[in-house]
């Protein structure tokens, strides 16, 4: 049975509840400005029900940050703005999304047109009163800033910012941190040759699909009808299955951060220890056994880490090396690349090309010294690496029992090119979420 999560809802019961788990619902986010009805949802239904505060914009900042803590008492894993007082990107907003990362609490935008009656929008119970409420507040493109201010938040852009479905698509295309859900209703929409061009057809189409997440705007028979439609156009449009299984499941996991069970781990000792099995990074083949066979051991001493490289390809003798052995420059060539992160903030990059050059950097952008060595090989059929990693690029020896980020991908240049990654990721080896765990013996 197919495991679908509803990502978008602002309603619950259980009598309903249990009618979609027949169907294959496993989780539903409620979305809803009670604090006192969500957490009594949650508390009732932990394993089913997500809660998602909607925030009070409407009544200003102030009201926002205070609402913040109420949700968070309550058991909210995210936000919800809609509605606000100014545009989402207003320096105004700041301090929410301020508070909101610091909490890890991701947030969900009505993005795009909202209808409005007269001063007021009709919510649920009563209305909320508004004076003013402009679409361009509530603009895909304003998502822009907020994810590059805010790195570490993430962002849900209902409706993907219909009528700028398009605008929507870049955002969900340009950054790792922006998923769209898949609440979208404009008779347009439905159409698959109109809908394949507004996410950018062959270009960008499957990418921006693989972040997108189901959603109905209902929680009844609607999520049924909904879904029904998702399928439709998904068939039409010849979705992979890697995709459907993000679109329906895993991204919305991701995005509150309930996938760490799914994380691949590897305990490292003075013994060397295999981590194989990479998978395919193209959203097309997501998730399956990479084509390439890469072998990999890893073992620490007293010092550092060790890393042997044995990278299979029939091609090997004519491997890519764009770089000049430039050190920024590296990953361009036929490589591999890891990641190791001490903590939740800083991790170093590494990559290693067949002729044992390599190139360090902080956090992606920042260039670092390497102070380790390198070594590498062309042989028939394959080439080899050798990478020592001294702990003293940390500040020091990790001890027995820590856990540190860690994930690696092998970017093979030579035709047929593929990229492949040793735990799953969204986008980029970069992304946090990707990482998965090391954990020292």
């Amino acid at each position: 049975m197919k495991r679908i999560i509803e990502a978008h809802s602002h309603e619950f019961d259980p009598v309903t509840m249990e009618a979609l788990k027949k169907k294959g619902f496993e989780k539903v986010f409620l979305m809803h400005k009670d604090a006192a009805f969500i957490e009594k949802s949650v508390k009732a239904h932990p394993d089913f029900v997500v809660g998602v505060g909607w925030l009070p914009m409407w009544e200003g900042v102030r009201s926002g940050l205070s609402a913040i803590d109420r949700f968070r008492r309550a058991g909210c894993s995210a936000l919800k703005i809609c509605m606000s007082c100014c545009p989402y990107d207003d320096e105004k907003m700041y301090p929410i999304y301020a508070k909101a990362q610091r909490h890890n609490l991701p947030v969900s935008f009505h993005t795009g047109w909202l209808w409005v009656k007269g001063a007021g929008w009709l919510g649920g119970k009563g209305e909320i009163k508004q004076a003013r409420s402009l679409a361009m507040w509530y603009h895909p493109m304003t998502l822009d800033r907020i994810t590059t201010d805010f790195p570490g938040l993430k962002l849900l852009m209902n409706h993907m910012g219909h009528p700028w479905v398009k605008e929507g698509a870049c955002m969900v295309n340009a950054h790792t941190n922006i998923y769209a859900d898949l609440c979208i209703n404009s008779a347009f929409t439905w159409d698959p040759d109109y809908f394949w061009h507004e996410i950018g057809g062959e270009a960008t189409g499957y990418n921006v699909l693989f972040k997108t997440m189901f959603g109905s705007d209902a929680f009844s028979q609607g999520s049924l009808d909904h879904l029904a439609k998702i399928e439709t156009l998904f068939d039409a449009l010849a979705v992979p299955p890697a995709i459907r299984k993000r679109a329906f499941y895993g991204n919305a996991l991701e995005f509150i951060g309930a996938a760490a069970d799914e994380k691949k781990s590897v305990e490292v000792s003075g013994v060397p220890v295999k981590a194989g099995g990479l998978t395919d990074l193209n959203v097309k083949r997501f998730g399956e056994p990479a084509k390439a066979r890469t072998e990999c051991l890893i073992s620490v001493s007293s010092s550092g880490f060790n890393f042997k490289f044995e990278c299979f390809d029939r091609s090997a003798a004519k491997a890519v090396i764009a770089s000049e052995g430039v050190p920024e420059q590296i990953w361009q060539d036929d490589c591999v690349e890891i990641i190791l992160a001490p903590d939740s903030k800083n991790y170093l990059h590494f990559s290693l090309n067949p002729k044992g050059q390599a190139g360090v950097d902080k956090n992606r952008f920042s260039p670092v010294k390497f102070t380790g060595k390198a070594s590498g090989s062309i042989k028939a059929g394959k080439w080899s690496g050798e990478l020592f990693i001294p702990f003293q690029m940390f500040g020091g020896r990790p001890k027995t029992g820590d856990t540190w980020g860690f994930n690696m991908m092998r970017s093979k240049k030579t035709s047929p090119a593929e990229n492949s990654v040793w735990n799953e990721t969204v986008q980029t080896l970069h992304n946090r979420d990707g990482f998965g765990k090391l954990i020292f013996k």
